[in-house]
């Protein structure tokens, strides 16, 4: 009620002190005197409850009014306790923006790195590919040279059996020579050689 009407309490009071309607009673009173002058006490009565009735709306206005104003004051207390607890809140809520606007920062680069990282992973298995083309390559190369290899140690391991065996005939050539050199026919032939 205070709120929608500020001005409530000081209208009623000053209402009541201004009392405009006590012209009216007076007259109206005065004239009821005058036509019944017994009614004298009936109005006296009348007088003591109307400004009976008018002090107990003016306590009771100013005990609604005290309970109003402390209503206020606990409202008020109530109503600064919310703000600085809006207050706490709100710069939670700035913390907590900001942590949010940096998480945000954070995970874009996230993408990006591995948006960088899924092309280079790309990049990494084309050359991955190709080394290993290279190496199927030069496996089959290598297992061609060691056929090769092999083939050679085998002519080699040949080529040192018929050295052997040529260098033994040559020996026992050598040693036929010799020892026909050494013959008498030999010597006794020597003359025919000449000429």
């Amino acid at each position: 009620m205070h709120e929608l009407h500020p001005d409530y309490d000081a209208l009623i009071s000053d209402f009541i002190q201004s009392d405009s309607l006590y012209d009216l009673r007076r007259n109206v009173d005065a004239v009821r005197l005058r036509k019944n002058p017994a009614e004298s006490t009936a109005i006296f009565e009348e007088h003591f409850q109307y400004n009976r009735t008018l002090l107990e709306r003016i306590a009771e206005n100013r005990r609604v009014a005290l309970s109003e104003q402390e209503q206020r004051q606990n409202l008020e207390k109530m109503l600064g306790c919310c703000r600085k607890k809006f207050e706490a809140t709100d710069s939670a809520l700035a913390d907590a923006q900001t942590i949010v606007d940096n998480l945000k920062d954070e995970l874009k680069n996230l993408h990006e790195q591995l948006h960088k990282t899924s092309k280079q992973r790309q990049i990494l298995e084309a050359l991955l590919g190709d080394c290993r083309k290279q190496f199927e390559e030069t496996d089959h190369a290598l297992a061609g040279a060691q056929t090769i290899v092999d083939n050679l140690k085998d002519e080699l391991k040949n080529s040192y059996e018929q050295f052997h065996i040529t260098q033994s005939y040559a020996e026992q050539l050598s040693e036929h020579i010799r020892n026909m050199e050494r013959s008498r026919s030999w010597r006794y032939t020597a003359w025919l050689r000449r000429s």
